[in-house]
């Protein structure tokens, strides 16, 4: 639901009150020159226009006096005149007291149910249109009040309160206490950390009846952690608390379509596809995690990936963080040149499943991605150009080129109105509850109860259905049972990488408090019954029994 208020003075708005001004001019200058010519240019035409114009100064009803110029004209050119000037008047005063009286209208509606968002940007102004098209009713709060895209919103019909989030009064405005979910995602995650408990004590003690979900953006997994564990001493019945990470979002989704597109290549049945990924380092780490974790398609072929970087030390770090990486994955970190156009120079003679490409500028991104691809001396299958923003150059694309924009993939996620999805993650895991033993059941976590981390384990594992049913109808030559058995295997590969890159190593016996689990060791070693619960998920997603 968008307040149409306008957020300037049209130049239409200005040239037809300047029309209008001018003709009732004309007109009141016709009709006093023909009531002069009516009664002559004498001494009885000077009291006539002196007695006028005393007339048009008093406050008397205007039509009192005989010698009043008779033409009507005049009389339609007075108060032509007036009418304008009144508008003028109440115009402008309208336009410099339109967000104040955006806001009242706002109350005055006692608005209920609806989104804030606080913080403009690329992700949020791509929300808002995604929000506007579906009629959902928002209000966006800005803390930079010369932003460039109040303006921009303002002309779109979207109220904009500006002000310190932390502020009450500004909180007030948005009527945030009768909101049903609020978006924190200003790029500064410190002031997104401030906001979201300002939030808080600001919704502490309400009577409103309804409750809120906090939606905070916090790219930092060490932040994360602590955060859920504070946010869920603070939460009240008013206030929920959930992180989002718009890029791990996007990656998670990126990651995904890629391995559908990789699914139709029958030499993935029995050797994992080989990665070539050129980016930068705040998106490296994100983006092999989440390719490791998902494209697991071959059993227990493992894929490989080579990365490059900038730190020589980024290869021994991470093998030391996920020691038991190699049981999922082949990992190898170049040294990148300073140069860029050399990239394609370093891997030569070498082949390469899939590319991927994600650098800060556009041109860098998909001019690099085209000369690896146009390339005589490196055989790259497929790539994809992965854009931090959306896409601003309008070219002919490579037939085995496919660009991504990270800020448009970033809100399909469940917290931004993908519901079937959250309930399909839900659901994944009360089956999970459903198939333990009584005992085990009453010591686990209920979905409400689950860290962020596990939550997205459930979200993976949904999203992962969709690349098992593109594996169904790639692979017809399979009976159901050689399909089953394949993909509970490539499940369990799935499982454990994700369980590795949380920092869980495999071992003996179970310890959750050190992270050790007993199941992260190749499938033919598992227990008959924890193999069932791979067969399960691979029934689940396949829609078998």
């Amino acid at each position: 639901m968008a307040i149409s208020l306008p957020s300037n003075i049209s130049k239409r708005t200005i040239l037809v009150l300047l029309i209008l001004f001018i003709g009732f001019i004309a007109l009141g200058i016709y009709g006093w020159s023909r009531s002069f010519k009516d009664i002559g240019a004498s001494g009885a035409y000077q009291e006539s226009v002196m007695r006028t114009v005393q007339m048009i100064t008093s406050k008397r009803p205007l039509i009192v006096s005989e010698i009043y110029p008779r033409h009507w004209t005049v009389l339609i050119a007075f108060f032509g005149i007036k009418a304008v000037l009144l508008y003028t008047v109440l115009y402008s005063a309208f336009f410099l007291l339109r967000r104040k009286l955006a806001v009242w209208i706002w109350n005055l509606k006692k608005v209920n149910g609806h989104t804030v968002i606080i913080g403009i940007n690329e992700e949020s102004k791509s929300l808002i249109d995604q929000f506007i098209s579906k009629d959902r009713k928002i209000v966006v709060i800005e803390e930079n009040k010369e932003n460039p895209d109040v303006k921009s919103l303002e002309d779109q019909g979207v109220l904009v309160v500006l002000g310190n989030p932390e502020e009450d009064a500004v909180l007030k405005k948005s009527r945030l206490i009768n909101a049903d979910k609020v978006l924190v995602v200003t790029d500064d995650q410190s002031k997104n950390i401030n906001f979201a408990e300002s939030i808080s004590k600001f919704t502490f003690g309400s009577n409103e009846s309804n409750e809120i979900d906090v939606l905070v953006r916090v790219k930092s997994e060490k932040l994360r952690g602590v955060l859920e564990k504070r946010w869920k001493v603070i939460e009240s019945k008013k206030c929920i608390f959930r992180i989002i990470n718009f890029q791990s979002t996007a990656l998670r989704e990126i990651i995904s379509e890629i391995t559908i597109d990789l699914c139709g290549d029958e030499k993935f049945k029995e050797q994992g596809p080989r990665f070539l990924i050129i980016a930068d380092s705040s998106l490296n780490d994100d983006l092999l995690k989440q390719a490791i974790q998902f494209v697991q398609i071959s059993g227990e072929s493992v894929p490989s990936f080579t990365i490059t970087t900038k730190d020589p030390e980024d290869g021994g770090y991470f093998r030391s963080k996920y020691p038991d990486i190699d049981l999922v994955a082949k990992v190898e970190f170049i040294d990148s040149p300073k140069n860029r156009v050399t990239d394609a120079q370093m891997f030569a003679d070498q082949s390469f499943d899939v590319l991927i490409v994600s650098l800060e500028n556009e041109l860098d991104t998909i001019g690099l991605t085209y000369e690896m691809l146009d390339s005589s001396t490196i055989n790259i299958g497929k790539g994809y150009a992965l854009l931090r923003e959306s896409q601003k150059i309008d070219m002919n694309h490579h037939e085995r080129l496919r660009i991504m924009s990270l800020s448009e993939y970033g809100k399909k996620s469940p917290e931004f109105g993908d519901f079937d999805m959250e309930k399909e993650a839900e659901d994944n895991h009360n089956a999970y509850l459903a198939g333990l033993s009584e005992e085990k059941r009453l010591g686990a976590k209920t979905w409400e109860q689950l860290e962020y981390a596990a939550k997205e384990a459930n979200r993976l594992a949904v999203l992962h259905r969709k690349v098992k049913l593109k594996l169904k109808e790639t692979r017809g030559d399979q009976s159901v049972e050689e399909l089953i058995s394949s993909l509970a295997c490539s499940e369990h590969q799935r499982w454990k990488a994700e369980k590795i890159l949380s920092g869980w190593r495999s071992g003996t016996k179970r310890d959750d408090e050190r992270k050790v689990h007993d199941n992260i060791c190749s499938y033919s070693e598992l227990t008959d019954e924890i193999k069932g619960y791979d067969v399960t998920q691979v029934k689940e997603a396949l829609g078998l029994d």
